[in-house]
């Protein structure tokens, strides 16, 4: 069975900031949906 771990998993931090996979893929997700928007934009 597979470990399930609640609390999100810290990958690196930046100037005492965690940066969790969480978060990442959180600013990852808002950079796309703001490229699409602005293409979308220009059309």
């Amino acid at each position: 069975m597979p470990h399930i771990e609640i609390a999100a998993e810290k990958i690196f931090s930046v100037g005492g900031f965690a940066v969790t996979n969480t978060l990442l893929m959180s600013w990852i997700t808002v950079a796309l949906l703001a490229a699409f928007a602005l293409v979308m934009r220009r059309r």
